[in-house]
């Protein structure tokens, strides 16, 4: 749960499930899938500093999941990840309500050292 300077709460939660086995003989690799909502985070009032909003965000909802992977390459103490979540966005600005989705892919590397 957040509070805003204005006196608005937001509140979010999140599950995350997965598995981790050495599957290759890389390294160990690691599925998992995830779930989770947040209530009025995506809100903004004609007076709100910073942001000065044209027009009043009275409420938002948004729901999201994903799944992803990372393989662990031991022998480079690198670790090669991907992943994808889906946010599905409602949102009401005065009296109006609107749906968006969003999806994102994001994978890389990293080395440890």
């Amino acid at each position: 749960q957040s509070e805003f300077l204005n006196g608005s709460d937001a509140k979010a939660w999140l599950v995350q499930a997965g598995i981790t086995k050495n599957w290759f003989g890389l390294g160990n690799t690691s599925f998992y899938g995830e779930y989770g909502r947040a209530t009025d985070f995506v809100r903004a009032g004609a007076n709100d500093a910073p942001f000065k909003a044209p027009a009043a965000t009275t409420g938002s909802d948004v729901d999201f999941f994903g799944l992803g992977a990372v393989q662990q390459i031991d022998a480079a103490a690198m670790e090669l990840y991907i992943g994808w979540r889906r946010y599905d966005v409602d949102t009401v600005i005065g009296t109006k309500g609107t749906s968006d989705t969003l999806d994102l892919v994001q994978g890389g590397a990293r080395i440890r050292f």
